[in-house]
């Protein structure tokens, strides 16, 4: 662990901030939030949207579109633990800080998530990661998977969520009032599986023959998975009950977390449970998977209910605890609360944040000369990725995944 250092020089620090994400403009954009901030701190942040996980001629030409932007900041910050971004680092000797969220690191075999299962992946991952001057990690188990790929130690920093924006609200239930089941997700194919939303479907089915005053509201924008839930929908007998909302603005998201009975994500796999953690800070219990992350951040009967994955009649069982059992509920969603304030608040992770990338500009190296060999490297990798990316699909028959 880093020491916690002052700004360097006392003055605001530059940072280029590295990210697969957009800064999106809604309060939900974690890359957007860590701007926030970093620049609240005292920062000046200079975000650089990057391409892919792996080095593409395209990089060329975004080297020299940002070149300037690199060599003016004093420290690289990578949200996603790219490759890409250490070998940019090292050509132009800056400190570089990965953060790793999640699928660039993780590997879940059982269901093909992840870092792609081929050596060359593999081997680019390792470098950037031991190249890296420092790795953080959302969680403890994406940290368990850059440990295992560099053999060094990784600094967990929690994801955080802005308690102020993320209250509850209140409402009153009336007698022939329907009981809402509520899940967020961004509707591709990627997060359906992940996110196992046709098991929430299959237990929904469960859940509506028990209570047919129940309903299920699905809030994401429609993309390439949509088509995929109408028909399972169609297929249950459940498409008059479940609403698909599509895109909605924040205030409308929070309106819809904060009417809902019960938030239900039986996910296979989460970096960090931002979104679960959004729906106890608005005082709703949640159902989630016994799966890591879940069980890292919630304890069973406590915060949370816990089932196994693939699971729907288990999970149809705990939504039904929840919507038959007011003090189950209420235990579950002030405990809930009281757990996302005290160990996953955005105050948290700006406090931790602001002084690890302290200590990283502290730690800056004597020679600060651009690495020939090192853009040398960045440049050969750029020309000669794509075609083992291309032979390898046509051998195996694999499809490239991008990183949800």
């Amino acid at each position: 662990m880093l020491p916690d250092r002052e700004l360097s020089a006392g003055r605001p620090s530059r940072i280029c901030l590295f990210t697969g994400r957009r800064p999106g403009k809604e309060p939900r954009s974690w890359v957007r939030q860590d701007i926030e901030i970093l620049r609240q701190s005292g920062w000046q942040v200079s975000p650089v949207p990057i391409l892919d996980w792996c080095p593409t001629p395209q990089y060329l030409i975004w080297l020299i579109r940002h070149l300037k932007t690199i060599l003016m900041n004093e420290l690289i910050f990578a949200w996603f633990a790219h490759p890409v971004s250490t070998l940019i680092a090292r050509a132009f000797g800056k400190p570089i800080v990965l953060n790793a969220v999640g699928s660039e690191v993780a590997l879940d075999a059982d269901w093909g998530f992840g870092l792609p299962h081929w050596w060359y992946a593999r081997t680019l991952v390792r470098m950037g990661l031991r190249e890296a001057d420092c790795v953080i990690a959302i969680s403890k188990e994406i940290a368990r998977w850059t440990e295992r790929w560099s053999g060094r130690h990784t600094t967990v920093i929690y994801e955080g969520v802005d308690t102020t924006k993320f209250k509850s609200a209140p409402r009153g239930h009336g007698s022939n009032e329907f009981r809402t089941i509520v899940i967020v997700a961004l509707l591709t194919w990627g997060n359906i599986v992940r996110k196992g939303i046709l098991t929430l479907l299959e237990a929904f089915k469960i859940v509506q023959a028990q209570m047919p005053n129940t309903r299920l509201v699905v809030v994401g924008e429609k993309l390439d998975g949509y088509p995929v839930l109408i028909s399972a929908a169609k297929a249950l007998g459940i498409s008059e009950a479940t609403e698909f909302k599509g895109y909605v603005n924040f205030q409308e998201l929070l309106d819809t977390i904060c009417a809902a009975d019960v938030y239900a994500m039986p996910s296979l796999q989460e970096g960090f449970p931002t979104a679960l953690c959004e729906a106890l800070s608005c005082g709703v219990p949640i159902v989630t998977t016994d799966r890591p992350t879940m069980n890292e951040v919630f304890t069973d009967r406590v915060n949370a209910l816990l089932v196994e994955a693939r699971n729907p009649v288990q999970l149809a069982n705990a939504i039904l605890a929840l919507l038959t059992d007011a003090n189950l509920a209420k235990t579950i969603a002030n405990n809930g609360r009281k757990l996302v304030e005290t160990r996953y608040s955005r105050e948290l992770r700006a406090d931790k944040l602001a002084n690890y990338l302290s200590s990283a500009i502290v730690m800056k190296r004597n020679n600060q000369r651009m690495h020939f060999m090192w853009l040398v490297a960045f440049g050969v990798l750029c020309v000669i990725t794509p075609p083992i990316v291309l032979f390898h699909r046509c051998l195996h028959g694999e499809r490239h995944r991008p990183h949800e």
